[in-house]
C-alpha cells in the first residue's frame, strides 16, 4: 500500500462521491492539497508522512471542503505535521482557526506537537505531570475559541490564546465551560506559551517548596 504511486490529481474521477481518503506514508504519490477542495461529499482526509503532497492551510477559501469534518496533513503542507517553532505557532493556530470557524468538526481532538528537532525542546528530567507542553489544542467555552500548549495532564495547560471575544451575555453554560479550561492551569499558570528551560526550573523549584 506504501509502494502505491501517482498524484492527488488522479482522485479526480471519484469527485462527486469519495467520501474519505486515506493515503498515509505513501511517499510515492505528489500533489497539491487544494486539489481535493472542491470534493463535495469528501469528510475525512489522511495524509501524514506523504512527504510529496504539498499545500498551504491558509489558501483554503470559503467553500471548500465542505463536508470535511478530519483532516491529517503531512509536515510538507503548511499548518500540517508538527510544529516548527513555539515563534510560528500562533500563525499557524490561526489558520487552522479559521478552518474551524467554516467547519467545526475539524481539528477536533487533535493535537499538534512541537517538532522533536526543535531546539526549544528540552527534559528537565520532572515528575510527568509537569513536563514540558509541547502539545497545542483548541478548547472551547460556549461558542468562544481558543488555543492552548499542555502536557496532556491535568493541570498542565498553559493559559489559553482566546481568539474570539467574550461574550456578553455570560451563560451558564459559558461560565462552566471557562472555568473547566480555567482549572486545568495550575503549574503553568501565567504562561501563554511554554517557559524557557530556565523558566521551567525555576517554577518547577517554586512549586516543590510549596
Amino acid at each position: 500500500y506504501h509502494s502505491l504511486t501517482g498524484s492527488l490529481s488522479d482522485t479526480r474521477v471519484l469527485k462527486e462521491t469519495l467520501k474519505e481518503l486515506g493515503l498515509s506514508h505513501c511517499t510515492k504519490v505528489d500533489g497539491n492539497l487544494k486539489e481535493l477542495a472542491d470534493f463535495p461529499m469528501l469528510r475525512a482526509i489522511s495524509l501524514h508522512g506523504c512527504k510529496n503532497i504539498v499545500g498551504d492551510i491558509r489558501h483554503i477559501r470559503s467553500g471548500d471542503f465542505q463536508s470535511i469534518e478530519s483532516m491529517g496533513l503531512p509536515a510538507s503542507v503548511w499548518g500540517g505535521g508538527d510544529l516548527p517553532s513555539i515563534e510560528e505557532t500562533p500563525d499557524i493556530m490561526h489558520a487552522w482557526y479559521i478552518l474551524k470557524k467554516q467547519h467545526s468538526k475539524v481539528f477536533t481532538n487533535m493535537r499538534l506537537g512541537l517538532s522533536l528537532d526543535s531546539p526549544e525542546r528540552y527534559d528537565n528530567n520532572v515528575h510527568h505531570s509537569r513536563v514540558m507542553p509541547s502539545l497545542v489544542e483548541f478548547v472551547q467555552a460556549g461558542n468562544r475559541l481558543g488555543w492552548r500548549w499542555t502536557n496532556c495532564v491535568f493541570g498542565g495547560a498553559c493559559e489559553t490564546n482566546w481568539l474570539d471575544p467574550e461574550p456578553s451575555n455570560l451563560s451558564l453554560r459559558y461560565t462552566k465551560e471557562l472555568q473547566k479550561i480555567v482549572d486545568d492551569v495550575t503549574f503553568y499558570e501565567g504562561f501563554f506559551a511554554p517557559p524557557t528551560q530556565g523558566e521551567h526550573l525555576q517554577r518547577y523549584s517554586e512549586f516543590r517548596g510549596w
